[in-house]
C-alpha cells in the first residue's frame, strides 16, 4: 500500500460553473492481446464530463509527480457511474471543478500515452486512493478537496492496486 499526501479540504464560498458535458458511458480499457504498441497517440487526451446530472461546482485539483502520465478517472462511489476522467501529464497540476457528491479517485499510470482505449499500453498501472470524497455544500459554502498523487514519507493517503477490470 502506497501514501500520498493530501492537502486538505478547501472550504469556498458556493459561486456558479457551468461546464459542457458529453454524454457518452466509458466502461474498461479494450483487451490488449495481439495489438503492438509502437505508436504512441498524436494527441492527449484532456477532460470530459461524463455524467450530466448537476453543474460542477466544488474545487478539485490533483498534482502529479513528475516521472509518470496519469489519466484519472473520477467514479460515483455508490452507483459507480463514470463521472470524470482527465488526462495530466507527470508533474503538471489539474485544477477544476466538480458535481457535488462521493467520489472514487481511480488513475491508471505511464510513460507512453496510446490513447484512450488503450491508455499506456500493456505497461500501465491502474491504482485507486483508498478514500472516499465527499464533495458538499454546507449553507454557502462548497467543499473541495487538493490532492497529490507523489509519494511521500507520512502521507495520508493510502492507494492500491486495482486491475485494469476494477478501472
Amino acid at each position: 500500500m502506497l501514501a500520498f499526501g493530501i492537502l486538505g479540504s478547501a472550504i469556498l464560498t458556493y459561486y456558479n460553473f457551468d461546464t459542457l458535458f458529453a454524454k457518452k458511458q466509458i466502461g474498461a480499457p479494450a483487451q490488449q492481446k495481439n495489438v503492438v504498441f509502437n505508436r504512441p497517440a498524436k494527441t492527449v487526451y484532456t477532460k470530459v464530463m461524463l455524467a450530466p446530472t448537476q453543474r460542477a461546482i466544488a474545487p478539485f485539483s490533483i498534482k502529479t509527480r513528475d516521472s509518470f502520465d496519469y489519466f484519472i478517472r473520477i467514479v460515483n462511489s455508490l452507483s459507480k457511474e463514470h463521472i470524470m476522467e482527465i488526462y495530466i501529464t507527470g508533474g503538471d497540476t489539474y485544477t477544476g471543478k466538480i458535481p457535488l457528491g462521493s467520489y472514487e479517485i481511480r488513475y491508471a499510470s505511464g510513460k507512453v500515452w496510446y490513447g484512450r482505449q488503450f491508455l499506456f499500453g500493456p505497461k500501465t498501472v491502474y491504482s485507486k486512493a483508498n478514500k472516499i470524497f465527499e464533495f458538499e455544500r454546507t449553507g454557502n459554502s462548497v467543499r473541495g478537496f487538493r490532492i497529490e498523487l507523489i509519494r511521500q514519507l507520512g502521507g495520508n493517503l493510502p492507494t492500491s492496486r486495482i486491475s485494469s477490470a476494477e478501472f
